[in-house]
């Protein structure tokens, strides 16, 4: 699994390149919320830039969001009256092979 095609919005923008800059993938970070226009970070910059300002932009493509993480094992959950006679429950969270609880 590459990790570059996930992102927290769900595309990602294409550019094909120009004279001095080779063509490459850029994780839109969000969206102009005045005209709607992905926003990708300008490194040079130093800020977020609409796609349209650069002169390769040539689409989006859909990338996989990222939703939530999932910790590892050895985590514990704690419920106020799950417990013997509505009494406090402390008890082990194993999402993984570990079981390290």
């Amino acid at each position: 699994m590459d990790l570059r095609y996930f992102n927290q919005t769900g595309w990602t923008a294409i550019f094909s390149g120009t004279e001095t800059e080779i063509g490459r993938m850029v994780r839109v970070e969000a969206w102009d919320p005045a005209t709607g226009t992905a926003l990708v970070v300008d490194p040079k910059r130093g800020a977020m830039r609409p796609v349209t300002d650069y002169e390769d932009f040539s689409h989006l493509e859909k990338a996989d969001q990222v939703v939530a993480a999932v910790p590892g094992g050895g985590w514990r959950a704690h419920w106020k009256d799950e417990g013997p006679g509505k009494t406090p429950l402390t008890g082990c969270v194993n999402l993984t092979a570990d079981l390290g609880c």
